[in-house]
């Protein structure tokens, strides 16, 4: 199941990573961003900003350390993309950027060090949990009444010494 998991993480994360950098190529490329940008009252450096910002994080997206912190990017891009779109009274288009804000936020809590250091932190009590249910267990099948041998030592009395 874990490794369905890892798989299905770098799976979403190089789509996005792959979306985002075609995206933020088209952005330099694409005659057809120039106009929309300067339509929706941004400046003509803005749509470069936010080509750069796309490619860079799309890239950072497919370094587990810093997937958290590009997945906090893009969802902040993603934001004021639907917040643009709406504001222009585009709702139809404000849609993908939404859309797209579920695959970015789970990515960036499965990268997140803390999701990992819970489930760190998850198993290792799981261990110390069996490792005490193990000793319950041995206590119960070496009672007070079974040979000396199959007991431990008990150390909680303290031994006299004869002198």
């Amino acid at each position: 199941m874990k490794r369905l998991r890892t798989a299905l993480l770098w799976t979403v994360s190089g789509l996005l990573a792959a979306l985002f950098v075609l995206a933020g190529i088209a952005r330099f490329t694409s005659p057809g961003f120039h106009g929309a940008f300067g339509r929706w009252g941004y400046a003509g450096w803005f749509e470069y900003l936010v080509g750069g910002v796309e490619i860079g994080a799309g890239l950072l997206l497919l370094w587990p350390r810093m997937a958290w912190r590009a997945a906090a990017v893009f969802v902040i891009v993603m934001c004021g993309a639907v917040a643009t779109h709406l504001n222009a009274g585009e709702p139809v288009q404000a849609i993908l950027p939404a859309v797209l804000l579920i695959p970015i936020i789970l990515v960036g809590y499965r990268r997140h060090p803390r999701a990992t250091l819970r489930a760190r932190l998850q198993a290792a009590v799981n261990w110390v949990a069996d490792r005490e249910l193990a000793e319950e267990q041995r206590r119960q099948t070496t009672g007070p009444h079974s040979p000396r041998f199959l007991r431990s030592p008990d150390t909680s009395r303290s031994q006299t010494l004869p002198y």
